[in-house]
């Protein structure tokens, strides 16, 4: 489903078992991964946890493309996914929008 949201940090909560793994990817709205947002490029998450953030070898935050919506895919090995959501963060400082 296309997404719409201010730049900020992909969290999850999740729970990964022992040799398994969460991955994310950002699509375009033609279902391509934008650059430094592959699978590929992520890091992925392990344990279990009600927030972790998502991150790419470059990149520790994501943004609509202009005006465009985008998509998220997720990988799952041996892991549920509960929840996730986008964290603002403050143009600034690039510190979450509610820490000082």
């Amino acid at each position: 489903k296309p997404l719409r949201f201010k730049p900020g940090r992909l969290c999850v909560n999740a729970d990964v078992e022992p040799g398994g793994y969460l991955k994310a990817e950002v699509l375009d709205q033609a279902t391509k991964a934008l650059p430094g947002y592959e699978l590929l490029a992520c890091t992925a998450v392990t344990g279990d946890s009600i927030k972790t953030v998502v991150a790419w070898k470059q990149n520790t935050t994501i943004a609509n493309q202009g005006k465009n919506s985008c998509q998220i895919r997720f990988v799952v090995k041996n892991a549920k996914l509960y929840s996730f959501w986008v964290e603002p963060v403050s143009k600034s400082t690039g510190q979450n929008s509610h820490e000082t």
